[in-house]
C-alpha cells in the first residue's frame, strides 16, 4: 500500500512505496510542505499533475531484505560474526 504526499502550493504529488526508501522521505516530504493525503483527494482539476517516486535497484532491494531477514535477528543464523557476515 502505498501514501501519497501533495504539495498543494506547487501542485506535485510523489508515492511514498514502502521499502523505497519511504522512511528516510518522509520527514523532509512534511518540513518542504507536502501533506499527506488519500488517494481520493488527489486534486482532478488539472490535466497535466506530476508525481514522483522513489524506486530501488529490485536487486538491490532483494538483497537487502535477505540481509536483514538472516543477519539482523538475534536467533537467525547463530551469533558469530563469520555467519552473520
Amino acid at each position: 500500500m502505498s501514501n501519497y504526499y501533495f504539495h498543494f502550493q506547487y501542485n506535485l504529488g510523489y508515492i511514498n512505496i514502502a521499502k523505497n526508501s519511504s522512511t528516510s522521505i518522509t520527514p523532509y516530504l512534511k518540513q518542504a510542505g507536502f501533506k499527506n493525503i488519500q488517494a481520493e483527494d488527489i486534486p482532478t482539476d488539472q490535466e497535466d499533475l506530476p508525481f514522483f517516486y522513489i524506486l530501488r535497484n529490485p536487486i538491490d532491494r532483494f538483497c537487502s531484505g535477505r540481509v536483514e531477514t538472516y543477519c539482523n535477528s538475534a536467533d537467525s543464523w547463530g551469533t558469530s560474526k563469520t555467519e552473520h557476515a
